[in-house]
C-alpha cells in the first residue's frame, strides 16, 4: 500500500501478537472486529506499547467516547484513501518528531494489517526492522 510493507492478522488477538513480535510505525484500527472490538484492542495497545500512533478507521458514526480518547485520530470509512494516508503520515511524522521508537499496525473489519517502515526488509513473509 503506497510503499508500505504490510502484515495481516484475522482478529484483534492475533494482531496484538503481531504487534508484540514486530516493529511497526502506527496502527490503523477498525472498531467492529471479530472477538475483540476496537476499544479493547486500542486499550491493550496503549497498556502494552505506550503511545504507538493509532488511527481509527470505522464506518460507525457513533463511537464510544473512551475509544475516541484512546486513539490519535478518527477517519470515517468511505472517505478517499488519500485522507487516510494523510492522517497516517501526520501521526507518524508527529511521532518521529518526538524522537521515540515508532510502530504501526492496522486492522480492518475482516482483520488487521500491520504496516512496517519503508526501509525495513521482509523475512519469511513478516516485515521486521532492518536494523
Amino acid at each position: 500500500m503506497n510503499g508500505y510493507s504490510v502484515l495481516t492478522a484475522d482478529n484483534g488477538a492475533s494482531g496484538l501478537r503481531l504487534l508484540s513480535d514486530n516493529r511497526v510505525d502506527a496502527v490503523i484500527l477498525d472498531y467492529k472486529m471479530e472477538g475483540m472490538d476496537g476499544l479493547a484492542v486500542a486499550t491493550a495497545i496503549r497498556k502494552r506499547h505506550g503511545k504507538i500512533p493509532i488511527v481509527l478507521l470505522s464506518g460507525y458514526s457513533t463511537l464510544p467516547k473512551l475509544l475516541l480518547e484512546t486513539v490519535d485520530v478518527f477517519v470515517a470509512k468511505g472517505r478517499p484513501q488519500e485522507v487516510l494516508l494523510d492522517q497516517l503520515r501526520r501521526v507518524i511524522s508527529k511521532r518521529h518528531s518526538q524522537n521515540t521508537p515508532i510502530r504501526r499496525f492496522q486492522s480492518r473489519t475482516t482483520g488487521m494489517k500491520t504496516y512496517a517502515r519503508r526501509e525495513e526488509r521482509t523475512l519469511d513473509g513478516i516485515v521486521r526492522s532492518g536494523s
